[in-house]
C-alpha cells in the first residue's frame, strides 16, 4: 500500500477536501516524497487558500518570533519545487 493511499490522500476530488493538518504533517514527515514537494510548492504559492504553516497563536508573555524565520518562496521556487515533485518516481526511496 502506498503512503499517500494509507494516509487517505487519494480520495478527495479537490485539495480543499483534505484535512489541511494531515497534509501539513505529510509534508513535515516525508519532505523528500514527490507528492510532498508538489504540495509544499502549492501551499507556498500565492494561489493556495491555506498557508504552508499553521498560524501560531501568541499568548501574552511569549515572544512573537522564532530562531528560524520563514522566508516566502518566490513563484519560480514554487514552480520548481512542484516540477521536481512530479519528476520524482512514486517508488523513490532513500
Amino acid at each position: 500500500m502506498s503512503l499517500p493511499l494509507a494516509l487517505g490522500l487519494d480520495g478527495a476530488a479537490d485539495l480543499q477536501d483534505f484535512d489541511i493538518g494531515v497534509v501539513r504533517e505529510f509534508i513535515e514527515f516525508f519532505p523528500e516524497n514527490g507528492l510532498s514537494k508538489v504540495l509544499k510548492g502549492y501551499l507556498s504559492s500565492g494561489i493556495s487558500q491555506f498557508p504552508l504553516k499553521a498560524p501560531q497563536v501568541v499568548q501574552e508573555g511569549q515572544e512573537n518570533g522564532s530562531a528560524e524565520e520563514d522566508v516566502p518562496f518566490s513563484p519560480e521556487d514554487c514552480l520548481f519545487l512542484m516540477a521536481v515533485g512530479v519528476y520524482i518516481p512514486s517508488n523513490y526511496s532513500h
